[in-house]
Parts: structure tokens; C-alpha cells; sequence
């Protein structure tokens, strides 16, 4: 059996991964320090929260996807970022307006 522990960013992305036998579980911080000299912030990812490359490691400890857009709020329930103001129904698409806080109808759509 073996673990995954991923390498964090000052922003919270995650830069690198490594797999480590199971045995390291308890001292994996100081195998990786000592044993292998990596430097930096490593997390524990677990089975069901798994990390990867380019992922974004939550104030929670989750794993996600990078924050589409600085105003959407990470949520618990979906496991999901969503934006300040929900998406307008029907079948038209919309963009996303940062700068607005607003969906944008696409151009070109019915």
C-alpha cells in the first residue's frame, strides 16, 4: 500500500506529488526532509480527498480544482466553487463577468 503526499505553494496549489510506501505514514515529514532533503510544504492526501497536480489545497484540508475566479466561494455540499450570483436558467449560455459580478449571454447565442 503506499501514500500520496503533495508539495503546496504560499497560494495553496499544488506543485509536486510523491508516493511513499504506507510504513511512512507517521514520519513522512522527516523522511521527506531527511531522507529524500525536499524542502517546502507537504499534505497528506487522502483516498477519497486525492491531490494532483494543479489542484488547490482548501482552508479545510480538501483538495479541488484551482478557484475559477477570485469572487466564487468554494462549496462544501458540491465540492465545488460557485459564483456570487447564480447562473441564469434556460438553455442560452452565459459567461462569467469578474469585473461585472454578473453572467454575460454569449455572443452569437439564441
Amino acid at each position: 500500500m503506499t501514500i500520496k503526499i503533495a508539495k503546496v505553494d504560499e497560494s495553496n496549489l499544488v506543485t509536486d506529488l510523491i508516493v511513499l510506501p504506507k510504513s511512512k505514514l507517521e514520519t513522512y515529514q522527516i523522511f521527506i526532509a531527511e531522507k529524500l532533503g525536499l524542502s517546502g510544504s507537504w499534505i497528506l492526501s487522502g483516498e477519497e480527498n486525492e491531490a494532483f497536480i494543479g489542484g488547490y489545497l482548501l482552508e479545510n484540508g480538501n483538495f479541488t480544482v484551482p478557484k475559477p475566479f477570485l469572487s466564487w466561494v468554494y462549496h462544501e455540499e458540491t465540492k465545488s466553487f460557485v459564483a456570487p450570483v447564480p447562473t441564469p436558467e434556460g438553455n442560452t449560455p452565459y459567461s462569467w463577468n469578474e469585473p461585472g459580478q454578473s453572467w454575460t449571454k454569449n455572443e452569437g447565442a439564441k
